[in-house]
């Protein structure tokens, strides 16, 4: 190993750079660098790996310098020390989340990849919860879920997209963590619901489209199919219209609904009804369920 130093006096034409590698370049350099001697037992008194080398060094020329006493523990006046920063110190450093960083994974084994400041996610970041098998992407503030994508002080709040799986998500309005407004649900067996929210249920009016095309389109309370309500068995080629009460249909009419293009008609059409005044049967029943 070398070391390549500046020789001679503090004069610019005195200097010149050379490997000290024999007795006379060691002397100049200790004139040169103005080198403060400490007496030291042995090499633990090396506090860096800096001293080590040196220490280390000077044992091997000590006899050709002819210096005497024991180890020499060397500080150079412009300070080679930060150079040789203790290994912990890098480490530290590199410990720290500063910026874009590559995956990190949590003692539970969630997964976030993004941006950091001062070791919280701040920025855009991936964030994968793996025992539930959701997963968020957006902008992190202060290590919390805020910003675009609908979040505020780590709750959903506004418009924003949450996945819940790869297959079942919501897109829409949420207040304070919760479904609130207009959105959209895609389920993971193929079912979407388009409609009305109401603290996390749906509610109001919305549309929810089975996975084999028949749908329902009408009231929804507490989650649920709750008044007036038509649904369409387009496999069929019918059309269900009535009043529900918690997803089950109370009263109601069935008719025949565009019966040429369903996959699975009936051979035969529904018959006519032949009641003086259906309507009314149908409202007086419909009246009936909604008074209780």
């Amino acid at each position: 190993m070398e070391f390549y130093i500046k020789l001679g006096s503090n004069k610019a034409t005195n200097s010149k750079r050379k490997p000290f590698n024999d007795q006379r370049r060691l002397k100049l350099l200790m004139d040169a660098i103005r080198i403060k001697f400490d007496i030291c037992d042995d090499l633990h008194c090396a506090t860096n790996p800096f001293e080590l080398i040196l220490s280390f060094l000077f044992r091997k020329l000590e006899k050709k310098v002819n210096l005497h006493g024991n180890l020499i523990k060397t500080v150079l006046f412009f300070n080679l020390e930060k150079q040789f920063e203790p290994l912990w110190k890098e480490w530290d450093k590199k410990a720290q989340k500063e910026g874009l960083h590559s995956t990190f994974y949590t003692n539970n084994k969630d997964e976030y990849i993004g941006e950091w400041h001062n070791n919280k996610k701040e920025g855009k970041g991936i964030y994968n919860w793996v025992s539930k098998g959701e997963i968020f992407e957006g902008e992190w503030k202060d290590d919390k879920r805020n910003g675009f994508g609908g979040w505020k002080d780590n709750k959903q709040h506004g418009y924003g997209t949450y996945y819940y799986s790869e297959s079942h998500y919501y897109e829409g309005e949420w207040y304070a963590g919760l479904k609130s407004g207009w959105g959209r649900m895609y389920y993971s067996n193929g079912d979407i619901y388009e409609g009305e929210w109401s603290n996390d249920k749906r509610h109001g009016n919305g549309m929810l489209r089975l996975a084999n095309d028949n749908r329902y389109e009408g009231e929804w309370k507490n989650d649920m199919k709750n008044g007036h309500g038509n649904f369409f068995f387009l496999n069929k080629g019918q059309l269900l219209e009535g009043f529900w009460v918690d997803d089950i249909n109370k009263t109601g009419k069935m008719i025949d609904f565009d019966r040429d293009n369903a996959r699975q008609a009936n051979i035969y059409e529904l018959p006519a009804i032949h009641l003086k005044d259906a309507e009314q049967v149908l409202e007086e029943s419909i009246q009936s369920f909604k008074k209780n």
